[in-house]
């Protein structure tokens, strides 16, 4: 509890001077909280009489200094220097004298010290801030001191009695209120306690239950995510189905289509025989004009090289349907022999046209044996960790697909060269819900689902990472069943 608040009545105007004195009244009201306190020790008194030290060291030698700058009358000066001299004498000899009680060495400190701001700052400082101002002014500094002491009459130690008065009095209803204050602050810490526990109990329950909602929250996204890949599955079969149709007689038009051009071309070779045996003249001229205009021995060559483009891009879109096919199977929950690196194909195709701008893709399979899984659930996984790899890498980059069967387990593994992760990230990747990506751009689910697909398969994911390095995650897959994902 404050008993000095910094006023513009304890001002000098020289501000080196104000800075010293603002320093001391925040130790006069550091002494006075420490003796409010309900214990003191010599320890806190030690440290007080250090500051005190620094502080009459430095403020005195810079006091000293401005007078001498200024040219002081010596008959200031001398008193002056005076003063400070019995000011490190008190604090010497208060040092140097401990009564058996603390709190009394506290007093007599505090008392000095109130004392010293009252007779010494007040009124000797405020005298030596007054001749420097008058000094400044133009005048001498015999005159500035002669103005000084003609001014100076008798109410001034009177004044500051009563200045000291009024701060003892005020100290001593300042402890009163600290006594009453600390019966109030009893009361209201068994209050207070009360309402803890209660607190505490509720906070407990409220942990339970929001513990109980976030598993609920996750089975409930987990049947939403799987519910919404079924209808996409769906979707996608029904739609390469209906694909497979019209692709099929296009095929087989274009196959059609050869055929009727071959025989085309023979009719335009013979005739290009008989051609030879028209005389010279107005109908030849004729024909060999609409074949230029026509340019049919580019006709001829073209039309063979569109068609072969033509049946290449369709085979292209077959293996792309036959590619969705395969990939939309999430329907069929159903445990069979799979070739993992026909999926990890199948799942680079479906999503070839996300990948294709943001990296190179690096296939190294090895000979790996087919495994019994869920092949829909596992190309999930793989789908999730190819796109996580692409959008970790920020400009153009490379994304290395390896696979290899080491004793009972066959390992795939997804490295990009992407920006990497710290450890504090890593450890907490497949927690639900949390992501690295900029709001709306990630649900925080794939490597929470893809981590609970491949336990619930029997195996586990590795993952070896670091910033500025890339990212490696190894999914490792038992070749034998073990267990049915829920």
């Amino acid at each position: 509890m404050a008993v000095f608040d910094w006023s513009s009545r304890f001002e000098t105007g020289i501000e080196p001077a104000d800075e010293h004195h603002k320093k001391l009244v925040g130790m006069l009201n550091d002494l006075g909280d420490l003796m409010l306190a309900p214990q003191q020790n010599r320890e806190d008194l030690q440290c007080l009489f250090s500051a005190l030290f620094d502080y009459a060291r430095q403020h005195f030698d810079d006091e000293e200094q401005l007078m001498a700058d200024y040219g002081l009358d010596s008959r200031h000066t001398d008193a002056h220097r005076k003063e400070h001299a019995e000011f490190v004498h008190e604090l010497e000899l208060m040092t140097q004298t401990h009564s058996a009680d603390p709190h009394s060495d506290f007093e007599i400190l505090y008392r000095y010290l109130v004392s010293w701001f009252s007779f010494h700052i007040l009124g000797t400082d405020h005298a030596m801030a007054r001749q420097i101002l008058r000094i400044r002014s133009g005048i001498s500094a015999e005159a500035a001191l002669e103005q000084e002491l003609s001014s100076s009459g008798q109410g001034r130690p009177a004044l500051q009695d009563a200045l000291f008065d009024l701060y003892e009095a005020v100290t001593a209803q300042n402890r009163q209120l600290h006594a009453r204050n600390k019966v109030l602050e009893n009361q209201v810490s068994v209050h207070c306690q009360a309402l803890e526990t209660a607190n505490n109990k509720l906070f407990e329950e409220q942990q339970i239950l929001q513990a109980i909602n976030q598993q609920l929250e996750q089975v409930q996204t987990q049947i939403l995510k799987s519910e919404k890949m079924a209808s996409i599955g769906q979707l996608a079969a029904s739609v390469a189905h209906e694909i497979n149709n019209p692709i099929g007689f296009v095929n087989s038009n274009l196959g059609t289509l050869k055929i009727y051009l071959e025989r085309l071309f023979d009719v335009l070779g013979a005739y290009a025989c008989i051609e030879k045996l028209i005389p010279p003249g107005t109908e030849l001229a004729a024909l060999q004009s609409a074949k230029q205009t026509a340019e049919l021995n580019f006709l001829q060559r073209d039309v063979v090289d569109l068609l072969t483009e033509s049946r290449e891009g369709l085979e292209r879109v077959k293996t792309i349907v036959q590619d969705l096919k395969d990939f939309s199977r999430t329907a069929e929950a159903e445990w069979r022999e799979t070739d993992l690196n026909h999926d990890l194909d199948c799942t680079l195709n479906v999503i070839w046209n996300e990948i294709k701008f943001k990296a190179n893709i690096v296939k190294d399979y090895g000979d790996i044996p087919r495994i019994n899984c869920i092949a829909s659930q596992i190309s999930q996984v793989f789908m999730n960790l190819i796109i996580n790899a692409s959008h970790a890498i920020e400009d153009f980059g490379t994304i290395t697909l390896r696979t290899q069967r080491q004793n009972n387990l066959v390992m795939v593994e997804v490295t990009d060269t992407g920006k990497g992760m710290p450890l504090e990230v890593q450890s907490r990747i497949f927690e639900p819900f949390f992501t690295t990506k900029p709001a709306g751009k990630g649900t925080g689910l794939g490597l929470s689902l893809s981590y609970d697909i491949i336990q619930k398969h029997g195996g586990h994911i590795e993952v070896s990472s670091a910033p500025g390095e890339g990212t490696s995650f190894k999914v490792w897959l038992p070749l034998e069943r073990k267990s049915e994902p829920q």
